[in-house]
């Protein structure tokens, strides 16, 4: 996954994934590390990916501006704010933005991944995103409240995916200290999870967050609430 050369093929390097789509967001130093010197196609090759990268530097340019001038709001949605407590919102608009920085960054993976916060109170009730929007498309008043099974509390225009919040449900409910849980699909993130060994040692960096991981098998789509007490 770093780039290692393999001896059966001198020269070259095996990427996977989207390990090669981040090779050409590398800077030109780190280029020059995957160069195989004297093999004039590679070398080509390399400087394709150079100017590559900065052309898609301008695209990413482009794209972090669409997300942060996105202020679209639904029209069913301008009630909220008179609805909630100021406590509510505070957690409403933190979440909005944290949803809008993962659009910013990258990290969201359509509409398949989410966020939550715990509502301020006693009634064990949580904010997501509507099922019907991107993340750069979220604002405070549109994220849906919900309960520890995923249904909304209050009428919303908005769908939700219940099956989605299996597994924060299952943080929320074992953490009352969670109050806001992350689920994303970051390719590195994904790169990892599909090595037999996990996280390996292999950087300061890792071993710093190694004792930190933890790690549940794959059952499939997150639809069976029974799972929940074996995530935690």
């Amino acid at each position: 996954l770093s780039g290692h050369a393999f001896p059966e093929h001198p020269g070259t390097v095996h990427l996977v994934g989207n390990q090669a789509r981040n090779l050409v967001h590398a800077p030109r130093t780190r280029i020059g590390h995957f160069r195989a010197d004297g093999d004039e196609a590679v070398r080509e090759a390399q400087d394709q990916r150079v100017q590559a990268r900065d052309g898609i530097g301008e695209d990413i340019q482009e794209r972090h501006m669409s997300v942060m001038m996105n202020t679209a709001t639904a029209a069913n949605d301008d009630h909220i704010r008179n609805t909630v407590s100021e406590e509510e919102w505070a957690v409403r608009v933190d979440l909005a933005a944290a949803y809008r920085l993962v659009a910013l960054y990258g990290w969201d993976d359509l509409i398949f991944t989410h966020l939550s916060a715990r509502v301020p109170g006693p009634e064990h009730h949580f904010l997501i995103n509507p099922y019907d929007m991107m993340f750069e498309e979220i604002t405070a008043s549109s994220l849906v409240k919900i309960d520890v099974d995923g249904q909304p509390v209050v009428p919303t225009a908005h769908p939700v995916n219940p099956a989605g919040f299996t597994i924060h449900s299952a943080i929320h409910m074992a953490r009352e200290d969670a109050h806001a849980v992350m689920h994303l699909h970051t390719p590195a993130g994904q790169a990892v999870s599909a090595m037999a060994e996990g996280l390996l040692p292999h950087t300061q960096t890792a071993m710093i967050a190694k004792h930190n991981v933890a790690y549940h098998e794959y059952e499939g789509i997150a639809t069976d609430l029974d799972e929940r007490e074996r995530l935690v």
